[in-house]
């Protein structure tokens, strides 16, 4: 297949209003990396993955927008394709004149986690975050939020009441019992057992301005039990909260893998505001990622999906003879990457600013 290069999308139409927010899903394969514009030009790093082919256009992003400071960097779990170049980004973002402000994790112990990942992809990567971690810790231009027994509410600054980022997964009971089982059989001689997904962090984005709702959820790479249990958790904060629990916009979990694929979570899209968003990242290196009856799923239920790396036909072989599609041929398709960008303002609520990204019935053909 045919790998084209992805450019960040501008955008495709226009509002009566800026929008207040802005979710940037980059087409950077079998991780991810997504930044969030939020109001007062704050921004939020959502996990990181930048491949040799990705950092160029992730560094000439941030100088193109003028981004200067992150206000929140979301490290979802310790697997290599959430945190490839993140400690790179640190670095930039301590040096002339930049800041990162928040740096939030699941809460584990980096010793524990590094002996977890021996000899597995990203171990070296992983010891140098940890390293530049602990620089930022001891100079003090950085606060550390975690997982815990008490719940994380992050606030956006001048937007307290209005807007939250909202981790909602793992519990601390989980996070130890995985850890305890992980650890376990790493004393056999099984670390390659070892599944960083399972510890994902599942974020909410809540919104709530001028009586335009609106919640955004972070899947990262958690299975089924993981998101059913958020879900529960999450119904039972909107009585604190006061927010729907109902989403506009879902990262889809894993890629669209089928065993990450929660039929609760397709069908908690909120009907009274269209069109709802369902954004997957994936390419052609992914072997039966997204899965087609996934894709399919989020279509019937009424969602909008959005593809970083879509398959689409490329050309069919023509019979020269009667000048007719000879469709006994193999089908040839390539994939077409594109980074995928969301809006959303109080006038007119979310909008899909990357139209070549855009998923759609006829699409699904090209799905094994």
């Amino acid at each position: 297949m045919i790998r084209e290069g992805a450019q960040i999308p501008s955008r495709a139409t226009t509002h009566s209003e800026e929008p207040l927010v802005e979710i940037f899903i980059f087409a950077c394969g079998r991780g991810d990396t997504i930044l969030v514009h939020l109001p007062g030009d704050r921004w939020a790093l959502i996990d990181c993955y930048l491949t040799a082919d990705v950092k160029g256009r992730f560094f000439d992003f941030l100088r193109h927008k003028g981004i200067n400071s992150l206000a929140f960097v979301f490290l979802t779990h310790p697997h290599y394709d959430r945190f490839f170049g993140m400690a790179e980004v640190l670095q930039y973002f301590n040096e002339d004149g930049r800041s990162v402000e928040n740096f939030c994790d699941i809460g584990l112990d980096p010793k524990r986690i590094k002996s977890l990942l021996r000899g597995l992809p990203g171990e070296s990567e992983y010891a140098r975050l940890q390293h530049k971690l602990e620089e930022l810790d001891r100079i003090g231009t950085l606060k550390f939020y975690e997982l815990g027994d008490t719940p994380t509410t992050l606030c956006v600054k001048g937007f307290e009441k209005q807007m939250m980022i909202v981790p909602i997964a793992p519990d601390t009971n989980s996070k130890r019992r995985i850890l305890n089982e992980a650890i376990r059989k790493a004393g056999c001689g099984q670390s390659c057992c070892f599944d960083p997904n399972i510890l994902s962090m599942i974020l909410v984005l809540t919104l709530n301005i001028d009586s335009r709702r609106g919640n955004i959820l972070f899947c990262a790479d958690a299975g089924k039990e993981q998101i059913d249990n958020a879900l529960d958790y999450w119904g039972s904060r909107t009585d604190i909260d006061c927010v729907s629990p109902l989403f506009h916009v879902v990262k889809v979990p894993h890629h669209g893998s089928f065993n990450s694929h929660s039929p609760r979570l397709v069908s908690a899209l909120e009907k009274e505001e269209s069109p709802c968003f369902a954004a997957i990242s994936t390419d052609s290196r992914m072997p039966g990622l997204p899965s087609k009856s996934v894709i399919q799923d989020y279509l019937q239920k009424g969602w909008t999906v959005l593809i970083t790396g879509k398959r689409v036909r490329t050309s069919l072989r023509t019979n020269r003879l009667l000048g007719l599609l000879d469709r006994s041929c193999k089908t040839s398709y390539k994939t077409q990457m594109n980074d995928i960008l969301i809006s959303w303002n109080t006038n007119s609520g979310f909008a899909n600013e990357s139209i070549a990204s855009s998923f759609f019935e006829d699409d699904l053909d090209s799905y094994e």
